[in-house]
């Protein structure tokens, strides 16, 4: 059977390389010479496409030299490793191993005669059923199934086969149809993910970023989705009708998430998660802007805040969606275990980070609806700007540091999807806590801050003067807080709050915090101390 031809047209010698013949895997060659001239641009896709001559045209015009290759009788051999004419329209099969000696190649000597020179390979069939080497590479090339060997040491899962178990998160591609993406890969496109037809999605009214489990069909590359067991934990059948997301009301925020944990960091307890709770508290339902400057502490703040929600609110889904980070970064928020950890790191493309962190979006969307409490820590918004702004259609309008005008959007929808929803809806709840950075040296970064600014309900500032000086948790206390917070706090720790927030007036945010962290370590609690800030009120 013929695997690959090739079309050479010359009037100098012509040398094939052993290496291409071996990469074929081929056992047998043929060689066909005619002349005439034969565009060099047409692929042969037959034999019979290529059908030798019936006509002897004058003295011979081809040569071929070193190798003994078995001939047919109209063809003298004069022996081995001398120069044999091939007369034209001859048809040679012979073994590959035999047009060569040791690592020499064959030449095919000069004609004065455009001559079109035809290389038939043939190759046995491939065991593993995939076709020979370079039928496996053309597919590779086009993005279609790839070749897969244990020598190769693939991180892929195994594709799904007909009739086995589907699991994913829905990506639309389109409005219609689209695809499971896998949680272990960062919701990433892979090429053995399930589709879902635009029939399934009108059968079982899915939406995007729904966790579904179903069953396969058989299909190209994961398979179909045939059928859907559950959507977002649920039986589908009990998800016929639900809420749409743009029609939940929204409040204020009214019920605390508390943060307070036993956290031990390097052997001393960490109290960022106190000082939140006392003077910058969260709610369910918060838009928190997290304003970090540069070596600023702002990881560990965001580790402090996940073990908080882990620890004090397990019903709570936890999602930490990093963006553009440092793959160190991303390794240490993983191995701390804390919620789920969708990451895009600083050599993804930005149409990557754009895709991962509106999946994830859409996924926390679809159990709010469901009355359910999602926390979302976005690690950076400032980054994930910039990646909308590299991948949004250009309105030809830019503004200071190279943002497109119309580039701002999308981050505040984004940001905007946070909300606490009326209880008359369903009630639920998505709280979003993202970064901000500051004092990057870009003009962009200061304009997106400034675009974010007045859209969060809560902000917690971070000093870089407190972080140098190792004085931990480095949080400007003077220019942090939440507004509303009166709908949060009990009356007690609102009385506490407003006699710390005379006593570090006009202070400098390292004096102010060294005397807040005296009281922090006197009392084990903030029960204990909002107690005896009450009294003293």
């Amino acid at each position: 059977m013929y695997r690959t031809a090739r079309f050479q047209e010359k009037t100098k010698p012509i040398a094939i390389k052993k290496s291409r013949l071996d990469e074929c895997g081929a056992t047998t060659a043929t060689i066909f010479f005619r002349s005439g001239r034969v565009p060099s641009t047409r692929q042969p896709r037959s034999r019979s496409m290529v059908r030798p001559t019936s006509r002897v045209i004058g003295p011979p015009r081809v040569a071929i030299e070193g190798g003994s290759v078995p001939t047919p009788g109209k063809i003298t051999d004069p022996g081995p490793n001398v120069r044999r004419p091939f007369w034209l329209g001859a048809l040679i099969p012979a073994p590959v191993q035999s047009l060569f000696t040791g690592e020499r190649a064959p030449i095919l000597a000069r004609s004065p005669v455009p001559v079109s020179v035809v290389l038939f390979l043939s190759a046995p069939r491939d065991p593993r059923g995939q076709g020979s080497f370079m039928a496996r590479r053309r597919r590779d090339r086009r993005g279609g199934r790839p070749a897969r060997g244990p020598e190769q040491g693939q991180r892929e899962a195994a594709p799904a086969q007909a009739g086995g178990p589907a699991a994913g998160v829905l990506e639309m591609n389109g409005r219609t149809s689209g695809f499971l993406r896998r949680r272990e890969l960062s919701y990433q496109p892979h090429n053995q993910d399930v589709q879902v037809s635009d029939r399934t999605v009108q059968q079982y009214g899915l939406r995007p970023g729904d966790e579904i489990t179903g069953t396969t069909r058989s299909g190209r590359g994961g398979g179909s989705l045939d059928v859907v067991a559950t959507i977002n934990g649920r039986p589908a059948a009990e998800l016929a009708t639900r809420p749409d997301w743009e029609r939940l009301g929204a409040i204020h925020p009214k019920e605390m998430l508390n943060l307070e944990s036993k956290l031990i960091r390097q052997g001393q307890p960490d109290f960022t998660t106190r000082v939140i709770d006392l003077l910058c508290p969260f709610g369910k339902g918060q838009r928190a802007l997290i304003v970090a400057p540069a070596k600023g502490g702002k990881t560990m703040v965001l580790e402090a805040i996940a073990a908080g929600i882990t620890a004090n609110h397990p019903a709570a889904a936890l999602f930490i969606l990093l963006v553009d980070e440092r793959p160190e970064e991303i390794f240490e928020i993983e191995a701390a275990g804390y919620g789920e950890v969708i990451a895009s790191s600083f050599d993804c493309p930005p149409a990557r980070h754009v895709a991962a962190a509106e999946l994830l979006l859409e996924r926390a969307r679809r159990r709010v609806e469901l009355g359910q409490d999602v926390v979302l820590i976005v690690d950076s918004l400032t980054r994930l700007a910039r990646a909308y702004n590299s991948v949004v259609k250009g309105s030809g309008r830019t503004l200071s540091g190279g943002m497109d005008s119309q580039s701002m959007e999308r981050p505040k929808r984004f940001l905007g999807s946070a909300r606490k929803v009326d209880p008359k809806d369903g009630g639920g709840s998505l709280t979003i806590i993202a970064t901000a950075l500051i004092d990057t040296g870009s003009k962009m970064d200061q304009l997106i801050y400034e675009e974010f600014k007045g859209t969060g309900n809560s902000e917690l500032v971070l000093s870089r003067e407190l972080a140098e000086r190792r004085i931990y948790p480095s949080i400007d206390i003077v220019a942090s807080g939440t507004r509303r917070e009166e709908l949060l706090l009990s009356e007690p720790a609102l009385a506490a709050t407003r006699v710390v927030r005379r006593r570090i007036d006009r202070r400098p945010p390292a004096i102010a915090m060294s005397d807040l962290l005296v009281d922090l370590k006197r009392y084990p609690s903030n029960a204990d101390l909002i107690t005896f800030l009450a009294r003293s009120d």
